[in-house]
């Protein structure tokens, strides 16, 4: 998707910070990182992450500390808006302070690697390092996209994955000149996150916020050829070159390898094994997600069983597993999700054995990036809140029929049929036709929120001349769905009783496909 963003102004910093604070739905409240930064004072950003760090360093000595001291640092940056903060700092240190927050990522992953050699850290502090991890990302990411001044997406444009300089390309200062894919070693782990609405699904479907929604396998061969192994929903397993792999023009990339000798040979084996295996076998991919069962694969899941028979049971992906426990289940169900817990792409970032080698992200795409991210966690939230559920479109409806019918043989030009609407790619044999049509209606509902929430929110900068923060961004979601819920109900009654005054009414953005019974 095009970004219409020219340039991104320093007070996106806001809107990252307070984006990745506004998912956990905290509240506010003032700590020991908090009383270094008082009210009506404007903050330095860069003193800010720089004390952050201090803090976790030398406060953090258990699971209790972890909770305490992250959950304070958290409600801080939530508290944050574009004028508390001072712009001189941020214009002098952009690059500094984007810089500071990988290295502050890195820094905690440490800590989490110390509190489990005292033993397993407890979920509350599990869920905090997730949480904090996501605001560094956020404030790394916009800082570093103010920095650069990134031109607009150009769609068309191939851009350098996981090449270039800071802040497209941060490396670990443990390994500063490791170039991709030259330096990719077998069992290399890349996670990565596209651009799609469904992406976006993937990425806060669990029960705490993610930032990624696919994971790949690295093999190279006696060539030093990179093969990236993967497991797609519309192709099921794949084994290709890592240019092709790059080419599929993700937003963001990171590059996980295995810190000691003796796991990086377990890596190596795990990735030859699996290698073989999918070159010989054509997995379908896994839409129930149950990671026990190998006849068909999801994303992690390719990883997952490869270390599992590389190590022969010893070395387990998934330390800290994603949880699904929705009150409301429709969604999970229409998908087809059986498991209500499974190895994540995201669930990498916990994974102490891993060290990371390198982050990419595409500068020019960070802030519909955020949108996106802020559009699902309201639809998630109006779904656990509010009972909102799919009711599949009229359009999804048709085209999930259709392609069942062609998809399956039913008809003599099938092949070409098939090859002229692309079902081949959109409707893999074993999706079930119910998952098609929640698929294809869930796109046309976020796609349609999130075109709305661009709309707004430009309207809103140009009134007052800032940004949305993250109350406002979400008091516009709200706003939508109020506004979009009252046009419905004056839509319905036209239609159940005016034809013809309904013909020329304004039609609801999303109400007719996602509401409550």
């Amino acid at each position: 998707m095009r970004s219409g963003i020219q340039g991104l102004s320093l007070a996106w910093v806001v809107f990252a910070m307070a984006m990745a604070m506004a998912m956990a739905g905290c509240t506010t409240k003032t700590g020991s990182i908090g009383a270094r930064f008082p009210a009506g004072v404007a903050i330095k950003l860069s003193e800010f992450v720089e004390q952050a760090r201090e803090q976790v360093k030398n406060e953090i000595k258990d699971s209790n500390s972890c909770r305490t001291v992250l959950e304070d640092l958290y409600n801080v940056a939530f508290d944050m808006r574009f004028k508390d903060l001072d712009a001189n700092d941020l214009s002098k240190n952009s690059t500094e302070i984007s810089e500071k927050a990988f290295v502050a990522r890195l820094e905690l992953r440490q800590k989490l690697a110390a509190l489990e050699k005292q033993g397993e850290p407890d979920g509350k502090c599990i869920m905090q390092i997730r949480n904090v991890l996501r605001v560094y990302r956020y404030i790394e990411e916009t800082i570093g996209a103010y920095a650069s001044k990134p031109k607009p997406y150009d769609e068309n444009k191939v851009y350098p994955y996981l090449r270039g300089v800071a802040p497209y390309l941060q490396l670990n200062p443990r390994n500063p000149a490791a170039l991709f894919p030259r330096h990719f070693k077998s069992g290399d782990i890349l996670v990565s996150r596209g651009n799609a609405p469904t992406s976006a699904l993937i990425a806060r479907l669990g029960d705490v916020d993610g930032q990624f929604s696919h994971l790949a396998l690295v093999y190279v061969d006696d060539n030093q050829q990179a093969w990236i192994m993967e497991a797609h929903i519309e192709v099921g397993s794949t084994v290709r070159k890592y240019e092709a792999y790059a080419a599929d023009k993700n937003f963001r990339v990171t590059v996980f390898r295995a810190k000691t000798r003796a796991d990086q040979e377990i890596a190596a084996r795990s990735a030859k094994y699996m290698y073989e295996r999918m070159n010989r076998e054509k997995f379908p991919y896994d839409f129930g997600m149950v990671m026990d069962d190998e006849k068909e694969l999801f994303c992690s899941e390719v990883a997952h069983v490869a270390y599992k028979h590389g190590s022969d049971g010893k070395f387990i992906l998934g330390r800290y597993p994603t949880t699904f426990s929705p009150r409301n289940t429709s969604l999970l169900d229409d998908l087809g999700v059986q498991a209500r817990s499974m190895f994540a792409p995201s669930d990498m970032e916990l994974d102490t054995r891993f060290e990371i080698l390198g982050e990419w992200k595409d500068m020019s795409r960070v802030v519909d990036n955020h949108y996106k991210d802020a559009t699902l966690t309201m639809y998630l939230r109006w779904m656990e809140e509010l009972n909102y559920r799919i009711h599949v479109s009229t359009g999804a409806n048709f085209k999930a029929e259709v392609g069942y019918f062609f998809r399956h043989g039913v008809w003599l030009h099938e092949k070409w049929i098939a090859s002229l609407m692309d079902l081949e790619k959109k409707f893999p044999l074993n999706m079930k036709k119910k998952t098609l049509e929640t698929v294809l209606t869930f796109e046309q509902v976020a796609n349609a929120v999130f075109e709305e929430l661009k709309k707004r929110a430009t309207e809103k900068k140009k009134q007052t001349g800032y940004p949305l923060s993250f109350k406002e961004l979400y008091d516009v979601l709200d706003e939508i769905r109020k506004d979009d819920e009252k046009t419905y109900k004056n839509y319905r009654g036209l239609h159940e009783s005016h034809e013809m005054e309904r013909m020329s009414a304004k039609a609801p953005i999303f109400h007719k496909w996602f509401r409550a019974p």
